[in-house]
């Protein structure tokens, strides 16, 4: 084996969605939700990927964001593209209110841009929105509570979902990694780019990805359901953010190769990584 285990798709997933930050074509940077049992190397995996334009938070609230945003100098503002939360379950121990209102910037960042705000605690007036792509780990027991703010479908929309598993073949050949001690050694990668370049998307691949993006919207929408009546509610969403969002990580992983057109060498690496993107947990398959 060589020194270091790599998790081939998940390592991959994480710098093609932080890469999204790059594409200047996008409505926005695309924001992941990566989850997974404990010790299976997401939080390490996020946190590879250094460069211009992300940043890491390793526990957050609202008013922590606003802040953050806040001491950026203007420059700053329009190079930050992403936040790095590698442990979203901390945000668990926080009292509800806490949780909805981290929602709700979630939601405005990823979205819309934060702009203005005011609380009794931060206030916030910027000449142009700051929009930003999130980029979390947590586990399915943090998500498994139907009642957990992170499952409603207003968050699951504006994300794309990677959750994955170990075979028991891979559990053993990690247990036998560890005993080199070459573990402990920390990985880092970094993105050698600071501007936003445009990438064409060729129509046939745009409409090739509109059963990705419908089906995709199906699995987000059926792991928001909270109730049994919510099944009278199906069909909610009609894939318009979920194409938006597969459109601009396909820009993203041209890009990351170098190109400027995608082709169909991208279209199969996108591919390779939509198996992840669903709550199925299967166990992932590529292994360095």
């Amino acid at each position: 084996m060589s020194k270091t285990i790599g998790l081939a798709p998940l390592r991959d997933f994480c710098k093609y969605v932080l890469y999204t930050g790059f594409v200047a074509n996008a409505p926005r940077p695309v924001s992941g939700l990566i989850v997974a049992e404990a010790e299976r190397g997401k939080s390490t995996e996020s946190q590879k990927w250094e460069g211009i334009g992300v940043i890491t938070l390793q526990d957050l609230t609202s008013f922590g964001i606003a802040r953050v945003v806040s001491e950026m100098s203007e420059k700053d503002r329009k190079i930050v593209h992403h936040i790095v939360v590698p442990d979203l379950e901390k945000i668990g121990s926080r009292n509800r209110e806490v949780r909805d209102e981290l929602l709700s910037m979630f939601r405005v960042i990823m979205d819309e841009g934060l702009k203005k705000t005011c609380t009794g605690r931060q206030k916030i007036d910027l000449e142009e929105p700051v929009r930003l792509g999130v980029l979390m780990c947590t586990t399915p027991e943090d998500l498994g509570d139907r009642r957990s703010v992170f499952r409603t479908l207003s968050f699951q929309s504006r994300i794309l979902p990677f959750t994955y598993d170990f075979s028991d073949d891979l559990k053993a050949k990690i247990m036998d990694f560890v005993d080199t001690e070459d573990h402990i050694v920390k990985q880092k990668f970094f993105f050698n780019r600071e501007e936003k370049t445009k990438v064409t998307l060729p129509p046939k691949y745009a409409k090739k990805l509109n059963i990705y993006a419908l089906l995709l919207a199906k699995r987000l929408e059926a792991f928001s359901r909270k109730s049994p009546s919510d099944m009278r509610k199906e069909n909610r969403l009609v894939g318009i953010r979920a194409k938006e969002n597969l459109m601009t990580l396909l820009k993203a992983i041209a890009l990351y190769h170098g190109r400027t057109i995608v082709k169909r060498e991208d279209f199969e690496e996108f591919r390779r990584l939509y198996r992840y993107m669903n709550y199925k947990s299967i166990n992932i398959d590529e292994v360095e």
